[in-house]
């Protein structure tokens, strides 16, 4: 009976050895007239560090998510190389604002889509990043950061402020050298929020 309720489980399950589909898409712009940046990031992982130029650099790896069942059986979501070759990355310039963000064909749900992020921003800049879930981490920044993670990790570490963070459930871990500390708010609803300061 075991084995056959094991067979049926196997049968139901795609191949495990199914390639991943993945993409890697990249933009960039110099950062002359900008002062500030927003990213719209969804499942996945986002770091953000200043960059050596005076540029603002952006990547994206898209990467087909791996499913699990009972912690043993591995699949690949249902998310094809065709519909994550059609996933766009977005660059907004209104004023002296520019927005980073992901289309996505009306079909496909973002969320089977792995996202890494690499984002490169002059440090003077104020950056706002919004992410779904995974790990966001945010360093170097003096130009100000307000940073929104529902689920998962935040790790901060800033030169100024003023800084918002805040994480619907999960942890935050702040550094800040800013020598305001009223100028800085962190919270998470469910989990745990620490800041550091300078002494």
């Amino acid at each position: 009976m075991k084995r056959a309720l094991l067979i049926l489980l196997l049968s139901c399950l795609p191949l495990a050895s199914q390639a991943a589909a993945e993409r890697t898409l990249q933009t960039g712009m110099p950062a002359t007239n900008v002062t500030h940046v927003s990213i719209d990031a969804g499942v996945g992982q986002l770091k953000l560090t200043p960059s050596t130029d005076d540029k603002l650099h952006v990547q994206v790896e898209l990467q087909q998510k791996s499913e699990n069942f009972l912690w043993f059986f591995h699949w690949m979501s249902h998310s094809t190389a065709r519909e994550i070759a059609a996933v766009t990355l977005q660059q907004k310039t209104e004023n002296d604002d520019v927005t980073y963000s992901l289309d996505y064909p009306r079909h496909l749900d973002e969320d089977d889509v792995k996202q890494i992020w690499t984002v490169e921003v002059p440090a003077r800049l104020s950056v706002k990043v919004r992410m779904k879930v995974g790990e966001m981490t945010v360093l170097g920044v003096s130009g100000g950061v307000d940073a929104k993670l529902e689920v998962g990790q935040l790790t901060l570490k800033t030169q100024g402020s003023p800084v918002k963070a805040s994480v619907n459930v999960g942890q935050i871990r702040a550094t800040s050298a800013a020598v305001q500390p009223g100028n800085i708010r962190i919270s998470s609803n469910i989990g745990d929020a620490r800041l550091e300061m300078p002494n």
